[in-house]
């Protein structure tokens, strides 16, 4: 079983999101004012890059994955990362690229291709499909790191 920490847009603890071994989730507390995964780590435009991901095993896996050089966040799922990143998008707009590197499934496409089309000026946007593992996850399980960052 994993916890991961959630946080409101102004940094307070709102809850946990469970996630058991057999991969389905529970909900600790009350996460309608969660803002995105990790976001707490990273001060608004603390760096030129942010990646936004498709989960928060995907988060960890991307920041571990460039060294923790860049920040990452993680929307909550493909279902909502519009939604997050409506709620969030003062602070990724704060950054001066936002890669976004969703699952590369229908879904993580559908998601990706509606975050980069949701007001963020001309070119700030950069979507990130991979294509031999899913996700930054896949890579770094499967020892494939060099892969994700070419």
């Amino acid at each position: 079983m994993s916890k991961y920490p959630l946080f409101s847009i102004e940094g307070e603890h709102v809850g946990n999101k469970v996630r058991f071994a057999d991969k389905h989730f529970a909900i600790e507390g009350n996460l309608s004012s969660a803002g995105l995964f990790g976001r707490h780590a990273f001060p608004p435009g603390s760096a030129k890059t942010i990646t936004l991901v498709e989960g928060q095993d995907d988060a960890l896996a991307a920041f571990q994955i460039n060294g923790g050089k860049y920040p990452v966040v993680s929307v909550h799922s493909a279902s909502t990362a519009l939604n997050d990143v409506k709620k969030d998008f003062e602070y990724l707009n704060s950054f001066d690229t936002i890669v976004v590197n969703f699952d590369n499934d229908e879904a993580g496409r559908k998601a990706a291709k509606s975050v980069a089309s949701a007001g963020f000026p001309l070119g700030k946007v950069k979507v990130l499909t991979t294509r031999k593992h899913k996700d930054a996850n896949d890579y770094l399980l499967n020892k494939d790191t060099e892969a994700y960052i070419r």
